[in-house]
């Protein structure tokens, strides 16, 4: 009996989280270390090494938030600059200083962060009108083929080796790249609301009355299924890291990555509502914004517990501006937005509105 004790008191640490005797300011944990003004707004810049590339066509030193020149930009192979918006593509060959596409769009965002990229690829997937895929040589934007969805494609393609991947309303569907055939449709309840995260041999993803799915995209085969209680594009999110995946849906969970067996969760219970935010992980913690009183307040979790340590607003880390008639910091109305790696694993890099911030992880 008392060995039984014990294994079951293992087993409840393990699945329940455990809370501080009080949460410590946000601003012990960041601490604002440069920030830069951008015209472009909430859009994050692509990296490479201490550099980030902005969609206003300048890059800066990450470290102070300095502008450099290109000539001391080791690109090594990456010269494409990709900013992919709702109503544009652009191509910059940042190596030659030279727009070489541009193209006009009418369609909604992809679900997930806007942000820029860097690649070599000069093949690109572009999805126009919601529901034409084409196939497009970036070079001299020669058309290598068109394909036609029965629905509309929701998430930006996944690129892997040969093959393509996307997700139109009902089916995760897998295209050949050199020739756009189709290599396999995967039926799902409804359309994918997170985006699709590629992580060691798995796309991850929440579909809509189906759950968070773990698929092998080596083998075509669903994994594991975890079911959810809310489905939204403007609350699924998803992080994961070598031992779990993390999800919101209003809760915030943290599951197995291998089997997606629960490892601790936490929400109304616990005073927690996540309404509508992104997750970051940041070293050994998760990032997202508790919605409280009507706002939403930048928290700090333990990621192997769920404990949260750090609660505050944006602007007693970034400071705010206060020029309004109800004296509220515009700052604390909006989320900022973070990239998921560190630069020197401590500075943390996030946009908001107008500004791109690096930030110093004080822990």
């Amino acid at each position: 009996m008392k060995i039984f004790l014990i294994l079951l008191s293992a087993l409840v640490c393990e699945t329940i989280p455990v809370y501080p005797q009080s949460i410590e300011p946000v601003s012990n944990f960041l601490k604002l270390k440069w920030e830069c003004e951008i015209n472009f707004r909430n859009t994050l810049p692509a990296r490479k090494e201490n550099i980030l590339f902005i969609a206003d066509g300048f890059a800066i030193d990450a470290k102070n938030g300095e502008k450099v020149t290109s000539s001391g930009i080791n690109l090594f192979n990456d010269t494409l600059l990709i900013h992919s918006t709702e109503e544009k593509l652009k191509i910059t060959d940042i190596k030659n200083n030279k727009i070489i596409s541009e193209r006009t769009r009418n369609r909604s965002y992809y679900i997930g962060p806007n942000q820029v990229e860097l690649g070599n690829d000069s093949i690109w997937i572009e999805i126009i009108d919601f529901k034409l895929i084409q196939c497009i040589n970036l070079q001299n934007e020669e058309i290598l083929w068109t394909k036609k969805s029965d629905s509309r494609i929701f998430n930006k393609p996944v690129i892997i080796g040969d093959e393509v991947f996307l997700s139109d309303a009902t089916n995760l569907v897998i295209l050949d790249k050199g020739s756009g055939n189709i290599i396999s449709n995967i039926s799902f309840s409804g359309p994918v609301l997170s985006g699709i995260i590629r992580y060691q041999g798995f796309l991850y993803m929440i579909v809509k009355d189906q759950g968070l799915i773990a698929f092998n995209y080596n083998t075509k085969k669903i994994e594991w299924e975890v079911s959810i209680n809310r489905y939204s594009s403007r609350v699924n999110r998803i992080v994961i890291d070598e031992e779990r995946v993390y999800f919101s849906d209003n809760n915030l969970h943290a599951v197995n990555r291998l089997d997606g067996s629960l490892v601790w969760e936490i929400g109304e219970k616990e005073g927690v509502y996540i309404k509508d935010t992104g997750l970051s992980k940041v070293k050994n913690y998760i990032l997202f914004y508790d919605f409280e009183d009507n706002e939403n307040v930048l928290t700090v979790a333990d990621k192997d517990t769920g404990e949260i340590l750090y609660q505050g607003s944006n602007s007693t880390v970034v400071g705010g501006n206060r020029d309004n008639p109800d004296g509220v910091a515009k700052e604390d109305l909006l989320l900022i937005d973070f990239m998921d790696e560190l630069i020197d694993d401590n500075i943390l890099i996030g946009v908001m509105d107008n500004k791109i911030y690096g930030l110093e992880i004080l822990k």
